[in-house]
């Protein structure tokens, strides 16, 4: 009596255990650590925070390929729950940009946002870094200065 049962618990789960495969073409989720500074903040109108950021290093594409971004300004989305309190348009930040190609939907997004009020010195042009550290800070019309 046992070995039927054994082999329909076999023939039963078999197809379950086959779903669970993984699927060998999946690109790993990523995380990058990026800095820039705030353009405009999210609102019932455009809920992406635009921001201006250096180059990414070792930013990999949807097909896993290390493709890098250079420093630019464009909208990101915030992932679910991700807090922008106390952040202001100007704000030196930093962020954890995260990249999750297996979502249908935004799958290129900050998972993590926070003031830097010392930072080294942002280099928005070709992705060098100084390497003197600087105080970074908004003049009264909201630029950022050292």
């Amino acid at each position: 009596m046992r070995i039927p049962a054994l082999i329909f618990s076999v023939l039963l789960l078999s197809p379950l255990l086959a779903c669970r495969t993984e699927n060998p073409g999946a690109v790993t989720p990523a995380a990058y650590e990026v800095r820039g500074e705030i353009l405009r903040l999210p609102s019932s109108a455009r809920p992406e925070i635009l921001i201006r950021h250096e180059a990414i290093a070792g930013f990999r594409d949807e097909q896993g390929k290390e493709v890098g971004m250079e420093g630019m300004t464009m909208p990101f989305t915030l992932a679910p729950g991700t807090p922008v309190d106390g952040l202001a348009v100007g704000d030196a930040v930093r962020f954890t940009l995260e990249t999750r190609w297996e979502l249908d939907r935004d799958p290129v997004r900050i998972s993590r946002i926070e003031k830097s009020e010392i930072i080294r010195k942002l280099d928005l042009e070709d992705g060098k870094v100084p390497d003197q550290l600087e105080e970074i800070g908004p003049d009264e019309e909201g630029d950022l200065h050292a």
